[in-house]
């Protein structure tokens, strides 16, 4: 009797309550599995298990797709590490933006950093001896000697800011004079001069050593084109190459290999042209406006 109530009911609860329904008088209720484990048909137990082969299956598709995707020779891979190092490059050698309210002004040969204390009320922050007087620049007057500061930025890696500054006659507006200066102390690092003078200097690191290098080009003269040189950043010269026509824009860029860098120069006639590190021509290209020529 025991062993048929065993194999009647799952759970003793089923049990008592009908062996106390019975002491009551009432009709027993039968086995109803409070608490005890469920059994299912076979059918519905393939059903419930099948998904977890299709899923394991899935699974693995998807970390095959990853892997080839972001394999180093993959198209995906190589997009990635040109943004990457171009957002790098681009953090490392962006130039510095001064404090709302910063003017530049020169006075007797010195270039004044002036900032803002109170509205009408200016405190000097800086002063920069310009180099005019060694390279026969005009002296102070109105009019006359004048500066620009072209880029503020960390140029040799020390963790101090230098400023580059190209000075010259207000009245031909030709800057004869790139300088170079710590921001903090007013030290005069390097000066040269040309005639003809500076365009804005560039911020570049073709050789990608960390360092950034200083892509300058003067104006033409009868013996040579655009003078375009590549400057260390204690300001001597590594490499020069003369170009033909005006350069009207120029910027670093991954080689079409991924593998190192370039610099992009596009002239007035729209010619956009390839140098490498050491300023060797790599190509030369019609600029039709789209994003291929690049």
């Amino acid at each position: 009797m025991a062993r048929e109530l065993r194999h009647r009911y799952a759970h003793m609860v089923d049990l008592q309550d009908d062996l106390q329904r019975l002491h009551n008088g009432l009709e027993p209720l039968g086995p109803r599995g409070h608490r005890a484990p469920t059994t299912q048909p076979d059918a519905q137990i393939l059903t419930r298990r099948s998904p977890r082969p299709l899923l394991a299956l899935a699974v693995l598709l998807l970390f095959a797709a990853g892997a080839l995707l972001l394999c180093p020779a993959s198209p995906l891979a190589r997009t990635l590490r040109r943004q990457a190092a171009v957002a790098q490059a681009d953090h490392q050698f962006r130039p510095v933006t001064l404090p709302q309210h910063t003017w530049f002004v020169v006075q007797d040969h010195y270039l004044l950093m002036l900032r803002a204390r109170a509205p009408a009320h200016m405190d000097v922050i800086h002063r920069f001896q310009l180099p005019a007087p060694h390279f026969g620049l005009p002296g102070p007057g109105p009019g006359t000697l004048d500066a620009e500061v072209d880029v503020v930025a960390d140029l040799d890696g020390d963790g101090q800011l230098e400023m580059l500054v190209r000075a010259g006659d207000n009245r031909t507006r030709i800057w004869s004079v790139l300088a170079c200066y710590k921001l903090e102390s007013g030290q005069l690092l390097w000066a040269h001069h040309d005639e003809q003078g500076y365009l804005p200097p560039l911020l570049v690191d073709l050789d990608n050593d960390g360092i950034a290098e200083l892509l300058v080009t003067t104006r033409p003269s009868v013996n040579r084109g655009w003078q375009t040189s590549l400057l260390s950043a204690s300001g001597h010269t590594l490499h020069a190459t003369s170009l033909a026509r005006r350069p009207v824009s120029w910027r670093q860029d991954r080689t079409p290999g991924g593998d190192g860098w370039e610099l992009l120069i596009l002239d007035e006639s729209a010619r956009l042209l390839a140098f490498d590190g050491e300023l060797k021509l790599l190509r030369s290209d019609r600029y039709d406006g789209s994003p291929s020529s690049h």
